[in-house]
């Protein structure tokens, strides 16, 4: 007979006693199955119970611990009931998180705000706090339920979660799901090992007032707490690296899986199907995406063992075993820091401790830019040289124009020279320095250049076109695409304050030649272009009519850049119909009456100059104008001056494409 029935005797007595008992004597209950448990476990999630939900879960896993869908769903809700627990809980008050509202399907608890409506800091709460608990109660709980999940071997594996479960939509998980799970979760452990391991003791109240009011400067916080990015501990560095390589081997079962069920919308993870018109394909961003992710992690993992090229940069070649070595910090591998700029030219080691090879410092500069760091050059202090002027040198960006400027008040600065950095150091000397008292000198970056990287792709079957030209049509530039498609670009015109709005056209053998535009040209997407947008450049200081420079006497000369000049609104055009519409402003009164000649001979490029009366830029009288007529084919005009009668002089690009230093020379006979 069942034992959870009766209990078997021999013997008359024995018979007896079991009639006995039978009658009177409570009866056992039977033990409930794992499958009722996770029943039930699934009845609270209906209920938004995922603390009891948890529990039943656990329970079903000691009645069967490789139960698949036990072992599933009791790895996600211990997860998710983290906050809940007495460490969770406690920390999140102590952060400031209020009590009610910590619900993790509409989370409402929220940090309190300053009267910048900014969340507070709580006071003598450290970085290294939250790494600790992070450490200490959460990574046990991620390495359990990537545990649990490691138990689901079936590939035949399917869970069907109802939208009233997930509180949602229907969600349906595989195997694929699961072991996509794993990865995210052995992700963490790594991102948990590494953070844990570097000196994040700074307060939580420092490290806000550096990102949102300036009160505290980068070069403050690495200058007070020296420790800070620097290795606390080296003893999580293997138990990291075994983690980032269970991420990666998981990722990949995970990628295998989902690009065999493309365009299923229904399970917890999926990869989208391309757009789709009337003529075909248009895009598969997602797969592609998708594709290069992989592609950096398996080279990654790889290059744990060995230096491995990049798949999708054949430029660099990565060796990540030295991410875990103890020597390479953080700390380390920064540039010079002066208040909450990064100096130009002081990057310590552009291999990253010898874990990039092929790396620039062009490149690095402009990866840190692109995450909001600013570079600033460094002037080094300065000599006199022989009496023929004061020689300086600073520290930039490599392939940057820069333009340098004096001032003997630190209030007004005058352009001196223009310089293109050919590497990560220039030298300029100012000749008037021995003529001023005090000379105060800084460089800004007059452009960044355009850069355009991307992939040309058939527009039928998408794929890469090897061999097409493609021409940067503002910038006059052109290459072919190798063997993969790819190009890379770079403008020969620096960009103004207003940008610049350029296409590129492609040509290839079998295709039709067309013109795109550089933000949105055939075969874009954010990982295969990349867009580095310009800087403000500082228009010359006589740009407007209203701050023309003054000419004096019966000869005179001048400079001038029009670089980043403009034109203003009814603004006349200078010499009909040529005009580049960067125009610089002199006015002059002529001492005595008499013929007069201006000219911009010397200048870099093409000019048009006219010379008018008037007192506003709308309302101005052409006395006359002139673009070629000088030696080299610039500007020159002569006319009979009055004398007492003031001139206005205006020098313009001959087109949009002529600007740069302008040389101005006033003579009479």
């Amino acid at each position: 007979m069942n034992p959870c029935h009766s209990v078997l005797l021999s013997g008359r007595f024995a018979c007896a006693a079991a009639a006995f008992l039978l009658l009177f004597a409570p009866r056992p209950a039977c033990a409930q199955t794992a499958d009722q448990l996770v029943v039930e476990g699934r009845t609270f999630l209906v209920a938004s119970n995922l603390s009891q939900a948890n529990a039943r879960f656990a329970q079903a896993l000691a009645v069967d611990p490789n139960h698949a869908t036990g072992n599933v769903l009791h790895a996600v809700t211990r997860l998710l009931v983290l906050h809940e627990n007495t460490v969770g809980s406690n920390f999140l008050t102590r952060l400031g998180f209020p009590l009610p509202g910590r619900s993790v399907y509409i989370w409402t608890s929220k940090l309190t705000n300053d009267a910048r409506r900014k969340p507070l800091a709580p006071a003598g709460v450290a970085s290294a706090e939250i790494m600790t608990v992070l450490r200490t109660n959460v990574l046990p709980e991620l390495a359990a339920a990537g545990a649990e999940l490691a138990k689901v071997t079936q590939t035949t594996f399917t869970l069907a979660l109802t939208a009233a479960e997930t509180q949602t939509d229907d969600v349906r998980v595989d195997y694929g799901d699961v072991r996509m799970l794993r990865g995210m979760f052995a992700g963490m452990e790594h991102l948990i090992y590494t953070l844990n391991g570097w000196d994040m003791d700074v307060p939580l109240t420092t490290l806000k007032t550096l990102v949102t009011n300036g009160h505290t400067t980068a070069e403050q916080v690495l200058r007070d707490y020296p420790s800070f990015l620097k290795f606390r501990t080296t003893n999580d560095l293997v138990a990291g690296r075994t983690a980032f390589q269970q991420a990666v081997t998981n990722y990949v079962a995970a990628s295998d899986w989902l690009r065999s069920r493309i365009g299923s919308i229904s399970n917890l993870f999926n990869l989208d199907l391309p757009t789709t018109n009337f003529w075909g394909p248009v895009d598969n961003s997602s797969q592609r995406n998708e594709a290069n992710f992989r592609n950096v992690l398996v080279d990654l993992d790889r290059s744990l063992t060995n230096a491995v090229v990049l798949s999708n940069d054949s430029a660099y070649t990565i060796r990540f075993s030295q991410f875990f070595n103890p020597t390479n910090t953080p700390r380390s591998l920064l540039p010079k820091v002066r208040g909450n700029n990064a100096m130009a030219g002081t990057w310590p080691d552009l291999t990253a401790g010898g874990g990039i090879v092929g790396g620039t410092e062009q490149a690095a500069t402009e990866w840190l830019e692109d995450k909001g760091v600013r570079f600033v050059p460094e002037i080094a202090p300065g000599f006199i040289f022989g009496g023929l002027g004061f020689d300086l040198k600073a520290s930039v960006v490599p392939n940057r124009t820069y333009v340098v400027e004096r001032s003997q008040n630190l209030q007004s600065w005058f352009p001196l020279t223009n310089v293109v950095s050919g590497s990560n150091r220039v030298a300029f000397r100012d000749a008037d320095a021995p003529s001023h008292t005090n000379s105060f000198y800084r460089l800004s970056d007059l452009s960044r250049f355009w850069r355009i990287e991307g992939t040309v792709l058939d527009g039928t079957s998408y794929s890469v076109v090897p061999g097409a030209k493609v021409v940067l049509l503002s910038g006059s530039t052109e290459t072919l695409t190798d063997s993969g498609g790819k190009f890379r670009l770079q403008t020969l015109v620096p960009v103004t304050q207003f940008g610049l709005i350029g296409s590129v056209r492609i040509e290839a053998v079998g295709f039709v030649t067309n013109s795109y535009p550089v933000n949105a040209f055939f075969g874009s997407s954010p990982l295969l272009q990349t867009f580095y947008l310009p800087r403000y450049v500082p228009p010359p200081v006589n740009d407007n009519f209203a701050a023309r420079a003054t000419l004096s006497g019966n000869s005179a000369a001048a400079t001038a850049d029009t670089t980043a000049a403009t034109s203003e609104t009814l603004e006349p055009f200078h010499h009909w119909p040529t005009s580049g519409r960067k125009s610089v402003w002199w006015t002059w009164t002529a001492p005595s009456s008499g013929s007069v000649t201006i000219t911009t001979e010397g200048s870099s490029s093409f000019t048009v100059l006219a010379v008018y009366t008037g007192s506003a830029v709308s309302s101005l009288t052409m006395i006359v104008s002139d673009a070629t007529s000088g030696a080299a084919s610039r500007s020159r005009v002569t006319f009979s001056a009055i004398s007492g009668t003031t001139y206005q002089i205006a020098v313009d690009g001959y087109d949009s494409a002529d600007y740069g230093p302008v040389q101005l020379t006033l003579s009479r006979p």
